[in-house]
């Protein structure tokens, strides 16, 4: 169970950086598109962090409540990058993909653990999810640079 609810815990926590990370590359770009997919980002890691906090519950368990020091880190340089830079989209795209890489090898160490099957399929979809935004922001990257 300690194990079960490590894995959940570190799953919040990643979820959680990613929601307040998008909100903060949201928050530092001026394109209109780039500020909706980042908003659509954001909202979508707290549903994430909503799933797994539901499921935290349902083993009778109460789920951390902070970030990890890794993506703390992280949203800490899109901070200074974005001022320093004057809001540099490439600059912020750069960290969102390295963010969601991060979010990736997270989700995929913890898919290795034996879990239970509710468990696995609400971390794989997340994953998912993940990869798909991952892909969309590589793409971005690329036609921006």
């Amino acid at each position: 169970m300690t194990k079960l609810l490590d894995i959940l815990n570190e799953s919040i926590e990643v979820a959680e950086d990613g929601q307040h990370g998008y909100k903060t590359a949201m928050e530092s770009v001026k394109t209109d598109s780039l500020k909706k997919m980042f908003a659509e980002s954001s909202h979508q890691r707290e549903k994430f962090v909503s799933e797994l906090k539901d499921k935290v519950k349902t083993l009778g368990e109460v789920s951390t409540e902070h970030g990890s020091i890794k993506s703390t880190i992280h949203r800490a340089w899109i901070n200074i990058k974005s001022l320093v830079t004057n809001a540099d989209e490439v600059a912020i795209l750069v960290e969102c993909v390295n963010g969601d890489k991060v979010a990736i090898e997270t989700y995929e160490r913890n898919l290795k653990e034996e879990l239970p099957s509710d468990v696995r399929l609400l971390l794989n979809d997340q994953l998912t999810n993940i990869k798909t935004a991952y892909s969309k922001l590589l793409q971005l990257e690329n036609v921006k640079k």
